[in-house]
């Protein structure tokens, strides 16, 4: 509010812009999607984090992969070339890794 109870006007517009859903993005984008190319590994749960990570980067090399531990804290970005690996106390993939 400006001085005297007057309501101060932004000169700044905003508009809601409506972006594809996820999986749109996916299935559109081709930079890091070799043909063929996996989005999510359900077999590597259980499975040692770095070995993990190894066998993505085998089938992917395009990827960025990354550990964390499963109650670390990063980014909620949504990023295609992207597989972050959520690992338990004893260092095994506790969930299903996908892009994104």
């Amino acid at each position: 509010m400006a001085s005297g109870g007057e309501r101060n006007e932004s000169p700044i517009q905003w508009h809601r812009v409506s972006a594809p859903h996820s999986r749109e993005l996916h299935q559109n984008c081709t930079h890091t999607r070799m043909p063929g190319a996996k989005t999510e590994w359900p077999e590597l749960v259980g499975v040692e984090g770095s070995r993990a990570k190894s066998i993505i980067l085998s089938e992917n090399p395009l990827l960025e992969v990354d550990v964390y531990p499963e109650d670390g804290m990063f980014t909620c970005d949504f990023r295609v070339d992207r597989v972050r690996i959520l690992i338990g106390k004893k260092g095994n993939v506790s969930q299903v890794p996908r892009t994104g």
